[in-house]
């Protein structure tokens, strides 16, 4: 799906940088995929949908009964646990509030979020490419949300591509470094990301790398305000109810003792496409190291840095594609 975006970056490549979305643009564009999400996830293939049945192996029926057993004073990590943050009981908490027995309410949510997503590979695309070809990458997008079910990693995909949008935005000169907001932006979605799904912060690693190049020492600052916003708050409610030190066992401790590595997902799913396209053969399929497979998923970021590093005009649309494919 992002090699379509890819390729069609590399189609237009000659031609005149597009204009940035216009804030009419955008609202529509947000209003349309949020419809678009929810439609997808309320009546698609995905774990909230009305299709399916209420089935004890999902795991968004046990973010629902720990989020609604907090919101009635059970203690999350303490009482009631799994193996995700805070922030991803917390949003189902609330939901459960609003629409009770029901994913209702987290269809709702997940579908504000995982739109502004969206809107933002949208406009990432705008910087490229005109309207019409824009349109035709978010209709991709909208093709692979088929089965988005209210998981935390479709909220952390979203985050991804807002924070994209920035580094793209200051990779095609709209801007010489990151504003402060850009920055607070950053420290709030590393914060986020820390409460929902925390082996997925490895994304923001080269983004604040980054930013201290552009900015200096006051990145730091705008960073930790960002950051400090969003995870005091929960740092301060697990102390006060003395829930650190089971929070951290519960989620962090036993995610690295029992979880999968992000690489070992990467070269699992690059072993499932090689089997079933019929590029490895079946005796094949276990015998090949799982960091071999996870290589490939590597390359297009270093492509995209080296080729980005050379300075040359005809390269640098490509460039972006390949960053965006990877």
């Amino acid at each position: 799906m992002n090699s379509l975006a890819a390729g069609i970056c590399l189609r237009y490549s000659t031609r005149q940088m597009s204009q940035t979305a216009t804030w009419k643009e955008s609202l529509i564009v947000y209003l349309l995929s949020v419809l678009a999400v929810f439609a997808i996830m309320r009546y698609g293939f995905g774990a909230c949908s009305v299709s399916m049945h209420w089935r004890s192996d999902y795991d968004l029926n046990i973010y629902y009964l720990i989020g609604n057993g907090w919101m009635r004073g059970h203690m999350p990590y303490v009482e009631l646990t799994d193996l995700k943050g805070p922030l991803v009981f917390l949003l189902h908490g609330i939901c459960s509030l609003m629409t009770s027995g029901s994913f209702l309410g987290i269809c709702v949510v997940n579908a504000l979020i995982v739109g502004l997503g969206l809107l933002f590979s949208y406009k990432s695309a705008r910087l490229f490419l005109p309207m019409r070809a824009s349109v035709a990458v978010l209709c991709a997008y909208l093709y692979f949300l088929l089965y988005f079910a209210a998981n935390p990693a479709e909220q952390v995909w979203a985050l991804q591509h807002i924070t994209l949008y920035m580094v793209l935005r200051w990779a095609v000169g709209r801007t010489a470094r990151f504003s402060p907001g850009d920055l607070v932006f950053t420290g709030a979605a590393v914060a986020a990301v820390l409460l929902l799904k925390f082996n997925l912060v490895a994304f923001w690693i080269p983004v604040c790398l980054l930013a201290l190049f552009l900015n200096g020492w006051r990145a730091c600052l705008w960073l930790s305000i960002g950051f400090s916003a969003v995870m005091f708050p929960f740092a301060g409610y697990f102390g006060y109810h003395g829930a650190l030190q089971p929070l951290w066992q519960e989620y962090v401790g036993m995610a690295l003792a029992y979880g999968r590595p992000a690489w070992e997902e990467s070269a699992l799913c690059a072993r499932h496409f090689c089997l079933f396209r019929g590029v490895m053969p079946f005796h094949l399929y276990n015998r090949i190291p799982d960091w071999l497979l996870a290589i490939p998923g590597c390359v297009p970021c270093l492509a995209w840095g080296l080729l980005w590093c050379r300075k040359e005009p005809v390269l640098r649309k490509p460039a972006a594609g390949v960053f965006i494919a990877s």
